[in-house]
């Protein structure tokens, strides 16, 4: 009797193996996603990308409004991607820099050096 047990338990392990494979990789994926270095990539990631578009879309709107705006999206990307959000200090210090480096880039058109010519 104890042997069927045995056998019981052996198979039921056996079949539930894959599954629990299965199991360990998402919660790896899941643990990594949550990791500060991912955080950090995915939040410059996110910045850039919604500073490009809000400074492209909204040119006319104030700093203050493309701030709001970009902070706005940069955590409605954290949410759709089912990443943790950083805090709003943390979002706006990004976006701040990142519209900074907006503003020292040259504009289309724009000549960054003379040529010196002989």
């Amino acid at each position: 009797m104890g042997s069927n047990y045995q056998f019981l338990i052996s198979a039921f392990l056996l079949c539930l193996l894959p599954f629990l494979c299965i199991a360990a990789i998402y919660l790896y994926h899941w643990l990594e996603q949550r990791l500060p270095s991912t955080q950090r990539a995915a939040l410059d990631q996110f910045v850039n990308m919604a500073v490009r578009a809000i400074w492209l879309v909204n040119g006319a709107a104030t700093d203050e409004q493309k701030q709001a705006l970009a902070v706005q999206a940069v955590k409605d990307l954290f949410v759709h991607f089912g990443l943790p959000v950083p805090s709003d200090q943390v979002i706006l210090l990004a976006v701040q820099a990142a519209m900074l480096l907006m503003k020292q880039m040259p504009q289309a058109g724009e000549v960054v050096g003379a040529v010196a010519s002989e």
